[in-house]
């Protein structure tokens, strides 16, 4: 187990300005190296604030580029370095005996290189090194993962076996190699139930979460069974039900009927149950929403999962910065919930709550629905949620919603439902506002592309403007051509006075 190195600080610090520390790396030798970048400006001059140009320019901060160090931090009293540890002209069986070896760094050249050469012969000495119990833990995990990694699939007898392994990480990795064993196009009955079996044998949280990732993959009535055992059993475990969750696309609502029929379930299944309809309501097919607030609304559905089951629908709500419900959009009228609103308890409160913040075709007092997207423009919109997923969601989240300090909510945003001419300004050229920041894409993206990016944002998560056409965002990039700094709210703020003016 790790220990600070000195109380009260860190085991690396300096005094000095131009310490830029960016990466870390085991050594052979069982050091610790640390790349120093050493330079004392690292940030693109876009984003350089008034404060730091003037730091820069008194302090030099642009220069002396060059002189980068590593550093090698070692306990006191180590010994000299000792960087050959003899793995370059190694044999495969001394590569798979170097698994067990206590340095990490060399647990993991050699798992490298036994992958890499690719030794027809390597596959017995693994399956021999992955179950033999004399060998430590570490070396038969690594034996598995490097077995897996060569044959491309892991052996039925060796993945059977491995699930009978006295140490939970070695079970946990079994389980997740098993993976391609019990998946739809492959399954294997006996292997499903043998990974089942593990829910009521091994209690380890490790093993546990794994197989809640895992169980979801077989999409079988035996999986889901063991599965919804497991919820009764853990379902409070941290990040268990997100596990849950995760591998049951399709198929939560049926899930959710069938654990609430489970005996035990009500203790720990709230969250997981919770999680699944709200996962059901965002996937936005009708028949799943249907479904969902069916079995929410179902008579015979006990009080306890009802509740859990509200909560979800409340969870699939979009949410402002501070946490405040917005207003959410179906695609269909949701009949069942307006039947369990006519109900006089806590249930039927909860359900009319619910229907204040919900919005659907047809909903009377509601504003007018939105036109729908023309063929052309819902394609732009997937091209755009394409394009979100890969340059957007890290700092925007999934939901849109942002993170403190990182990134802000896109969910009712102003500039998100304003004046498009403004929001393809902020994706130009990006946006600056305290110590967020906005990093531009005009170089990258074309006109088209932003087009695609704008149309999703603005018809995702609750938001209903227009969609952007190509020829709006080509009319703002060359009205921007000649500025390379990000816009500032007050700038766009100046902006968009600007364009009112004009319309007077």
């Amino acid at each position: 187990s790790g220990a600070n190195a000195y109380e009260g600080t860190e085991f690396m610090t300096s005094t000095d300005e131009r310490f830029r520390p960016v990466n870390l790396y085991n050594g052979p030798d069982g050091a610790l190296y640390v790349v120093d970048f050493y330079r004392g400006l690292i940030q693109h001059r876009i984003y350089l604030t008034s404060f730091l140009r003037k730091q820069v320019e008194e302090r030099g901060l642009d220069k002396g580029t060059g002189n980068g160090r590593i550093w090698r931090i070692v306990p006191d009293g180590a010994p000299k370095a000792k960087y050959d540890v003899g793995l370059a002209k190694a044999t495969t069986r001394e590569l798979v005996e170097k698994l067990s070896d206590g340095n990490g760094w060399v647990r993991d050249t050699a798992q490298r290189l036994l992958i890499e050469q690719r030794d027809p012969g390597a596959a017995i000495v693994l399956r021999e090194a992955a179950l033999d119990p004399k060998r430590p833990a570490l070396a038969r995990l690594h034996a598995l993962w490097t077995l897996e990694g060569i044959v491309a699939g892991i052996d039925r007898a060796t993945a059977v076996a491995a699930l009978n392994d006295a140490d939970p990480r070695v079970v946990a990795a079994a389980v997740r190699v098993a993976e391609s064993l019990i998946q739809p196009v492959s399954a294997d009955a006996d292997v499903i139930a043998r990974v089942s079996s593990l829910v009521k044998t091994r209690t380890e949280p490790a093993v546990r979460l794994q197989l809640a990732l895992s169980l979801g993959q077989a999409k079988t009535a035996a999986a889901d069974a063991a599965l919804a055992e497991l919820v009764v059993e853990a379902g409070r475990q941290p990040f268990l039900a997100d596990a849950v969750v995760s591998g049951l696309v399709g198929r939560e609502v049926a899930f959710v009927a069938t654990l609430i029929a489970t005996p035990r379930a009500e203790m720990n299944s709230s969250e997981v149950i919770r999680f699944a309809i709200s996962a059901a309501l965002k996937r936005g097919d009708v028949p799943g929403i249907n479904g969902a607030l069916e079995l929410t609304a179902k008579p015979s559905t006990p009080e306890w999962a009802r509740t859990a089951m509200l909560a979800g629908v409340r969870h699939f709500l979009p949410r402002s910065p501070d946490g405040k419900s917005l207003t959410g959009r179906l695609p269909v009228e949701p009949k069942p919930l307006l039947a369990l609103a006519e109900r006089k308890d806590d249930s039927g409160a909860a359900a009319e709550q619910l229907l204040t913040q919900l919005r659907w075709p047809g909903k009377a007092g509601a504003d007018t629905v939105v036109r729908a997207l023309t063929a052309p423009e819902q394609a732009q919109f997937e091209k755009g949620k394409a394009q979100f997923a890969a340059l957007c969601v890290a700092c925007h989240q999934p939901n849109g919603q942002g993170l403190a300090g990182l990134a802000p909510s896109l969910v009712y945003s102003k500039w998100v439902l304003g004046d498009e001419r403004i929001l393809a300004r902020i994706v130009l050229n990006g946006k600056v506002q305290e110590n967020l920041i906005m990093p531009p894409w005009k170089a990258a993206l074309d006109d088209e592309s932003i087009a695609a990016l704008l149309t999703f944002v603005r018809r995702s998560w609750g938001n209903e403007a227009d969609p952007v056409p190509p020829a709006a965002v080509a009319a703002v990039r060359s009205a921007v051509a000649g500025r390379d700094d990000p816009f500032t709210e007050a700038d766009l703020l100046e902006v968009a006075r600007t364009m009112r003016r004009s319309r007077r």
